[in-house]
């Protein structure tokens, strides 16, 4: 029969394989998703801090983010004023 301490020390040792393996992997994720993201700022409308993060997959536009992940146009109480009219061609693709 075979000992429970060694039964469990492969598998905690696995386990840790596993953990180690899956952390390395968040490094290598977190460092290509840092490249997407510019030094901290502060909003201009309402001076806190903010991220500004470039969203490649659509539009390459920058977009503020709260240091907490929000997108800063739903928290800023000055939103409104870094709002742009619509253009007449996109009002007309809408309606």
């Amino acid at each position: 029969m075979i000992p429970a301490a060694e039964i469990l020390g492969n598998h905690v040792a696995k386990t840790l394989q596993d953990l180690h393996q899956q952390i390395e992997a968040a490094k290598l994720i977190t460092q290509a998703l840092l490249k997407h993201v510019g030094a901290p700022a502060l909003c201009k409308g309402c001076g806190a801090q903010i991220l500004f993060v470039r969203h490649t997959a659509s539009s390459g536009k920058l977009t503020p983010y709260d240091p907490d992940g929000l997108n800063h146009f739903g928290t800023c109480p000055k939103a409104a004023q870094f709002k742009r009219p619509k253009t007449k061609e996109a009002t007309q693709h809408a309606g």
